[in-house]
């Protein structure tokens, strides 16, 4: 029994550590050697998680640990009665892991019982959803089966219909009637947008798009958060411009991707030509360019560019990218957590190409086959492992 124990306050210890994100390297190793030894472990390690996020931040966590562990404690005391050497030697365990109280839970809290089967809810790709935000501040929820006609402005019509968001523009427009409309992809969500000028956009999961009701003066401009594709209607008159984190992506007629979930803006040109600029750097851009900002400089570099619109076609495709990179994108595309039992597994690159309606697993089995790294999903977490 006391050895028992002290094996639990070890992984404790662990467990506090890594939700600090103080694990060296040989405490990481030492974790993850635990957590393969049974799938419950796993289990175990996900349940608290799962309470630490349900539980608010860790200031909650700080006020609430030491209150948890004293009613646990009480409860523990009852159920080892008689056992005085134990019971001395835990309760100092317990000091150390206050803070944490949750981890102290794992503690006391684990009983040698066979785990509970439950019903696990699949994790199913994305459908067609997404959130319009008028301009009053209305909001309307959209999916596959939803049908809107509404007008907003004189001579301007909206409709949803078959996943597209229609503006249509058949009047003219009195310019001082400014109005902007948002319309938000929520993670595991995807939609598509007709603009009043015709320009047509693919929106990804994660990501929100602002833009006026009708277009009118010298440009037309949009701000973009996430990832789209766009198909520009040609205005020679009327430049359109992409904002996004404070960079403009300034075109007359073209089709581009723009990718901006960070701080890095990445814009891969397919047709025409665009300029990239921020307050610091600029760059023109040609087919199959792809330029990239990372905060403090814009750079080039050649690539197929038709591979960075695949997702509109329902394909993912990476081409040696960082692991991390392309768990982000399955994690909003799927709407799950990714857990990486040690931080270097996020710099590993890998090219992979596949349908993006396919199962989870079914992707995840294509990278884990290169035996550079592993996976477990549990309940909607993907945990890493090497």
């Amino acid at each position: 029994m006391e050895e028992l124990l002290k094996k639990r306050f070890d992984v404790a210890r662990l467990f506090a550590k890594a939700l600090a994100g103080e694990l060296d390297e040989s405490e990481a190793q030492e974790l993850e050697a635990w957590l393969r030894e049974s799938p419950r472990h796993a289990e175990e390690w996900n349940a608290l998680r799962r309470e630490i996020v349900a539980g608010g931040a860790v200031f909650d966590l700080q006020r609430e640990g030491k209150r948890m562990v004293e009613k646990r404690w009480r409860k523990f005391e009852r159920q080892t009665r008689g056992r005085q050497r134990i019971l001395v030697w835990v309760r100092y365990a317990a000091a150390a892991l206050v803070p944490l109280g949750l981890a102290f839970w794992f503690l006391i809290g684990w009983q040698p019982e066979a785990p509970r089967q439950v019903a696990v809810a699949p994790i199913l790709p994305g459908t067609y959803k997404a959130r319009l935000i008028l301009d009053d501040g209305r909001q309307v929820a959209l999916d596959s089966a939803t049908h809107v006609r509404m007008r907003e402005l004189p001579g301007v019509e909206v409709k949803a219909e078959n996943n597209v968001l229609v503006y249509t523009n058949g009047d003219t427009i009195v310019e001082k009637q400014v109005k902007y409309n948002t319309l938000e992809i929520p993670r595991g969500g995807e939609y598509a947008l007709q603009l009043a000028d015709g320009t047509r956009v693919w929106l990804n999961a994660g990501t929100s798009l602002r833009y006026p009701v009708a277009f009118s003066g010298q440009e037309r401009r949009v701000e973009l958060r996430g990832e789209g594709y766009f198909e520009v209607a040609k205005d020679s008159a009327s430049p359109f411009v992409v904002s996004v984190n404070g960079v403009d992506v300034r075109v007359l007629g073209t089709s581009f991707n723009v990718s901006a979930y960070s701080d890095e803006v990445v814009t891969t040109l397919v047709e025409g030509k665009v300029l990239m600029r921020s307050q610091a750097d600029s760059v023109v851009l040609v087919p199959d360019r792809q330029g990239v900002w990372d905060g403090k400089r814009m750079t080039v570099k050649r690539v197929d560019a038709r591979n960075y619109a695949l997702w509109r076609e329902g394909v993912f495709f990476f081409e040696d990218m960082p692991l991390e990179d392309i768990l982000d994108a399955l994690a909003r595309w799927y709407d799950v957590h990714v857990f990486y039992q040690n931080a270097e597994l996020k710099m590993m690159r890998f090219s992979v190409e596949i349908k993006r309606y396919e199962h989870i697993d079914t992707i995840l089995r294509r990278i884990a086959e290169t035996n550079r790294v592993r996976f477990n999903v549990n309940n909607r977490t993907v945990n890493v492992y090497k």
